[in-house]
């Protein structure tokens, strides 16, 4: 699903620049820290290449059951 949604690209767009990232669902809860960096408002907080997010998703891969985290 998509992180913003509305009735127009300029609900959208508004919703990206000014909404806070929505939680994903508790099954993925513990990638929330991923997604929230990926949809950062200043670029700066943003990953800068793929190896960054790469390495942000290694601990994942290797423990899939982390996934869902820790409530």
């Amino acid at each position: 699903e998509r992180p913003f949604l509305g009735d127009n690209s300029v609900q959208v767009i508004f919703k990206h620049l000014h909404d806070e990232v929505p939680l994903l669902p508790r099954r993925a809860r513990g990638l929330q820290f991923v997604v929230d960096r990926l949809l950062a408002k200043e670029r700066a907080d943003r990953p800068g290449d793929i190896a960054a997010v790469q390495a942000m998703l290694a601990p994942f891969m290797a423990n899939p059951d982390s996934i869902a985290g820790a409530d």
